[in-house]
Formats: C-alpha cells, sequence, structure tokens
C-alpha cells in the first residue's frame, strides 16, 4: 500500500512540476498569437514624475503584457459604467504610480478591439483610488471612457525605467 502512495504522490509532483514550467513560458511569452499594436511611446508616471519610453521593443513588450490579462482571464476584465474628466487623470499622473500608452492605431487585444479610432491612449494607475483601473481615450479632449479592471501586473516595468527628478532653474 505504501509503495502505492509513493508511486501516486510521486506523480502528483511530477504534474506539479510540469504545470509549474507551463506557467513560467507562459509569463515569459505572455500572448502567443498577439493582436496588439507596438506602443509608438509608454509613459510612466511616479511620484510627479515622468519618464517616456520609444523603444519599440520594450513597449511592445508591456502591450502584450496588458494584452495577456484579456487573455488570462475575462471574467475579471470587466468594463464598469464610469467615465472620468482628463482632469482627474491628470491629478493621477501628478500624483500616483501610473503608465499610459500612446498608440497611433487602433488597439486590439486577444483579436478583440478596446478602442477602434486611428489615435488613442490607455492609462492604468498602479497606486490610488483607481489601482488596476484600464482608462481609454480616443482623442476625445476630456473624456476618459472605459474604465476595465484587472490585474494587469506591471509594477515590474517600472524597474525597468529611470526617473530623472527635474531641477529648479
Amino acid at each position: 500500500m505504501k509503495k502505492y502512495l509513493l508511486l501516486i504522490l510521486a506523480l502528483v509532483l511530477s504534474l506539479a512540476l510540469v504545470a509549474c514550467q507551463k506557467e513560467d513560458k507562459v509569463s515569459e511569452n505572455p500572448v502567443a498569437t498577439s493582436t496588439v499594436a507596438t506602443p509608438y511611446e509608454v509613459r510612466f508616471y511616479k511620484n510627479g514624475i515622468q519618464t517616456v519610453s520609444t523603444d519599440e521593443e520594450f513597449n511592445f513588450k508591456i502591450a502584450q503584457h496588458i494584452e495577456a490579462a484579456f487573455v488570462r482571464s475575462d471574467s475579471y476584465i470587466n468594463e464598469i459604467d464610469l467615465a472620468v474628466t482628463t482632469d482627474l487623470i491628470d491629478k493621477m499622473r501628478k500624483n500616483e504610480t501610473a503608465i499610459e500608452l500612446r498608440f497611433d492605431t487602433a488597439v486590439k487585444f486577444n483579436d478583440e478591439y478596446v478602442i477602434s479610432s486611428d489615435a488613442c491612449m490607455l492609462f492604468i494607475p498602479v497606486t490610488g483610488e483607481y489601482a488596476n483601473f484600464l482608462f481609454d481615450n480616443n482623442m476625445s479632449p476630456d473624456y476618459w471612457g472605459g474604465p476595465r479592471y484587472g490585474d494587469f501586473e506591471i509594477e515590474k516595468f517600472f524597474e525597468q525605467v529611470t526617473f530623472t527628478p527635474l531641477t529648479e532653474e
């Protein structure tokens, strides 16, 4: 009986290891067949300071990572009936840690349009009241829509950018 229990335990552990290896591969390449465009610019906001990335490879990696949240779990990417003004977005830019992706084409995650316009932005606060909300703007002068709530896990990208404090002159 003990031999069978040990055999079953070994089998279960083997399956668990295989599952963990598959999960690691998913996190390395979050979307096997990505449909998202590369943002021409990604802005990082932290403590009132911003930095801008125009690195195409890095920006695409961020967009794919956000797309993966849509692929992983449609159940928690919920659209909420809430529209905010640019004033609130500006307040979050100045006071929260956030990321903003700027595209010059429609935004399509997991082969579905998030914004189907010619010029658009996505804004995701990492901290604050609206943390993990994805707001979208298709160049409307004052209104941001969406928002969609999900666990976008974008904090790791802030470790890869350098914020330079502004100097007073």
